[in-house]
């Protein structure tokens, strides 16, 4: 085994950000472990508190068994007002006992930021995995409108984990500076639907419509959102028109053979399925795919539907 430590400083980032952290974790992870398939599940956050010295939070993604743990720690300097020295670690738990994968952010005092991978694994997975820790975290000198950016990067990646609170603050950042901005407004209304606020998350995602017409990701999601009501007609609608924009979208065509599934409409479901499947966007499952991947779940929704209608004939 080989163990390789690798820094980017400076690293731009708000004090206490972990979603893109995490969301880079669960990317390379496979790369050691392909069996690594956490529970889409967030814990608690417990806090350690030291008055006026230290906070550390706490809280893990996945089960007992496998995870990512996500720590954040902040130490005051005393006598001053905010904290001096900002951390956050994201380490992986469940690997074989030889490996090894962890990110850290650190802020201190007035060090720039840096952000340190730390991988124990065979040669070539750890150049891997460092091959992509740069490409995704390398940054060139950082501009106020790239830092402002950040916010609407962070809440994407908020989403893809399901960090619902960090997806809402990172989008509602983001919209201090551009109110109308339909990215956000998007990520903002699937935030708070999946936070038990659906009604305003609908809102959200129609005005998101209302600005850019042509954002088949926002159709996608009004129509997980319906159809998860109950509402399958117009789930069907909103994936029908996200498709008339992005007619091979892999996502969009899972999910409407999902609602013609649901509506009884077997043979339709069947040709959808069929054509998701035609146009995985990660055939191979590579690791460093960041999108929405629904090829297995097409396979056993193909098995699923011929087995319906064989037992319908």
């Amino acid at each position: 085994m080989k163990e390789v430590i690798q820094k980017i400083q400076p690293y731009a980032a708000a004090d206490g950000e972990y979603t893109a952290l995490v969301d880079f974790i669960l990317q390379a992870v496979k790369i050691l472990h392909p069996e690594f398939k956490p529970p889409n599940q967030w814990s608690e956050k417990e806090l350690e508190r030291e008055p006026y010295t230290v906070d550390c939070t706490r809280s893990n993604y996945g089960d007992s068994s496998s995870g990512i743990t996500v720590t954040h720690r902040i130490e005051y300097e005393q006598k001053t007002s905010g904290h001096a020295v900002d951390e956050v670690t994201v380490n992986c738990y469940g690997l074989p006992e030889e490996k090894l994968l962890e990110l850290k952010v650190t802020r201190s005092y007035h060090d720039p930021r840096f952000i340190e991978i730390r991988i124990r694994g065979t040669e070539e997975e750890c150049e891997s995995i460092t091959d992509g820790f740069v490409s995704v975290f390398k940054q060139g000198i950082i501009t106020d409108t790239e830092t402002i950016m950040m916010y609407l990067k962070n809440a994407k990646s908020a989403i893809r984990i399901q960090a619902w609170r960090a997806a809402e603050f990172n989008a509602l950042e983001y919209l201090k500076y551009e109110p109308n901005n339909p990215e956000a407004l998007m990520y903002l209304g699937v935030a708070r639907s999946a936070q038990g606020f659906e009604p305003e998350g609908e809102n959200l995602l129609l005005a998101s419509l209302t600005l850019d017409p042509r954002n088949h990701e926002a159709y996608y999601n009004l129509g997980v959102l319906v159809m998860k009501q109950g509402r399958c007609l117009l789930a069907r609608d909103s994936f029908q028109k996200g498709l008339e924009i992005s007619p091979n979208n892999h996502p969009l065509l899972y999910q409407l053979g999902l609602a013609q599934e649901r509506l009884n409409a077997f043979s339709e479901a069947l040709d959808v399925f069929q054509n998701a499947l035609e146009n995985s966007p990660n055939p191979d499952q590579t690791w460093g795919f960041s999108g929405m991947d629904y090829t297995e779940e097409a396979k056993e929704a193909i098995e699923r539907i011929n087995s319906k209608l064989r037992e319908s004939m």
